[in-house]
Formats: C-alpha cells, sequence, structure tokens
C-alpha cells in the first residue's frame, strides 16, 4: 500500500472521477481508494512476518498479503471493508477500468454478498458493466470516440473469452441494479 500523495495527481483525479461516475450511477457512496503497487517479498514478509500466506491480510497499514495476484484492481473480501485498491501504474484507460469494476464489486458487497461472494457470478457481472459504464462515462465528458469504443469492444470481447475459458457455463451479463437482491 502507498500513500496517495505518491501517485501522479492525474491518476488520483481520473479514479476519483470514474468512482463519482460509477457510484452515482449504483446508487452507493464512493469507496475509499488504497493505492498499491507491488512489493518484494522479502519485504512483504519482513513486515508481516514469516507466516505463510495461508490466508488474507487486508487491515495492515502498509503492506497487505493476499491470495490473488492483483493486475489491475481488488476489492477485499471481508464486507465491513468498503475500499477498493488500485495499481498506481495502470495507464489512463487501465485505471478507468479497474476503478469502475472495482466500484462494481462494492455495490455487490452492499446490494447482495451472494453475488460478490460467488467468484464466477461476481466477475461475470463487473466485467461487462465496467465496460459498458466506462463508454457511458466517456460518452458524458465528450471523450468517446469510434477508437476507443472499439478498444473498449475489444477488450470486453478478450475478458469475455478468458471468462468463460474459466467459467464455461457461467453468466457474462451485469445484474440488473433491480434485480440484485431477488
Amino acid at each position: 500500500k502507498i500513500p496517495s500523495a505518491e501517485v501522479a495527481v492525474e491518476s488520483r483525479d481520473r479514479a476519483k472521477d470514474v468512482i463519482a461516475f460509477v457510484s452515482t450511477d449504483l446508487g452507493i457512496a464512493p469507496p475509499e481508494v488504497i493505492w498499491i503497487q507491488p512489493s518484494l517479498p522479502t519485504v512483504t514478509a519482513n513486515a508481516l512476518g514469516h507466516i505463510p500466506l495461508l490466508y488474507a491480510d487486508h487491515i495492515h497499514p502498509e503492506f497487505a498479503r493476499v491470495l490473488d495476484d492483483i493486475l489491475g484492481g481488488y476489492t477485499p473480501r471481508w464486507p465491513q471493508l468498503r475500499q477498493i485498491w488500485l495499481r498506481r501504474e495502470l495507464d489512463s484507460r487501465a485505471l478507468e477500468f479497474a476503478a469502475a469494476h472495482e466500484t462494481r464489486h462494492i455495490w455487490q458487497k452492499d446490494r447482495d454478498m451472494a453475488i460478490f461472494s460467488d467468484e464466477c457470478r461476481a466477475e461475470g457481472d463487473a466485467y461487462p458493466y465496467g465496460y459498458d459504464v466506462l463508454k457511458r462515462y466517456l460518452a458524458a465528458r465528450g471523450r468517446l470516440t469510434p477508437e476507443s469504443e472499439a478498444e473498449i469492444d475489444g477488450k470486453r470481447n478478450e475478458a469475455r473469452s478468458a471468462f468463460v475459458r474459466l467459467w464455461p457455463n457461467g453468466q457474462f451479463q451485469s445484474v440488473d441494479h433491480e434485480d440484485a437482491n431477488n
């Protein structure tokens, strides 16, 4: 975990703007953003102790031990934590998507933990929602070009292909806001 002051102002502002847009769309309070960057295993082990990685430690103020490889963003599994973690080195589009995708996971936690707790359902909802809301976000700011739309659609198709490989019987479709508790 790194202090937000060590993250470029443009990245912090971009993430905050996307999160505000998505939070409004979903009718939730914006989550807290924790900025992260990978640490050397020896540094993490020294800070957290030499306990094997059998559990997640989300609450250490400087380091975290998680069971997942965090490629873009992460939402801690603990229900009471309304945080999203974003990698500091993401390029603009990857940062915007990660912020939207992870904020969707907060909505899942707030509305229906059964969705969030089922990785297939959670990712099958958050990926398509993240790409769809990203296009609406860019359009609302006059930044959705045919090129950016094609790029987002391509990423969505790549994500769908990866999803289907992991969960061949899963649904890659956003859960309707109204249907989440049904």
